[in-house]
């Protein structure tokens, strides 16, 4: 079968498609953003959180900086995933 290339009305419907679902995603995500706020507001234990956050960016960095770059036996540098769990 020969893909033929689309035509300007397919490509402008393709990314009206992906605007239009950028668009809800980012309203999900502000959603999402407003309930954790109000939560966060409602338990009084902004201090709290902040701290719990600040570990675990912590314990993500020390992580990352686990990963190894390392050349494998092609001769081709690949990335070691050590896995925090």
């Amino acid at each position: 079968m020969i893909n033929k290339k689309p035509t300007m009305m397919e490509v402008k419907n393709a990314i009206s498609n992906l605007i239009s679902e950028f668009a809800a995603l980012a309203k999900y995500v502000s959603t999402l953003d407003q309930t954790l706020g109000s939560y966060i507001k409602f338990k009084k234990d902004e201090e709290g959180f902040k701290k719990f956050l600040e570990k675990e960016f912590k314990k993500q960095k020390k992580s990352e900086d686990k990963n190894v770059v390392q050349p494998n036996k092609k001769g081709k540098k690949t990335i070691k995933v050590v896995s925090s769990k």
